[in-house]
C-alpha cells in the first residue's frame, strides 16, 4: 500500500467534516442576517 492512498484515506472523511464546518459557518453568518 502506497503512503498517497493511506493519504487519501485519511482525507476523504476529513474534508466531509471541513466541507459540513464550512457549511454550518455560512448558515451561522446568514442566520441573523435572515429571517426565520
Amino acid at each position: 500500500m502506497s503512503p498517497r492512498s493511506e493519504y487519501v484515506n485519511l482525507f476523504r472523511p476529513l474534508r466531509r467534516i471541513v466541507v459540513l464546518a464550512v457549511a454550518m459557518l455560512v448558515l451561522a453568518a446568514c442566520a441573523p442576517v435572515r429571517p426565520m
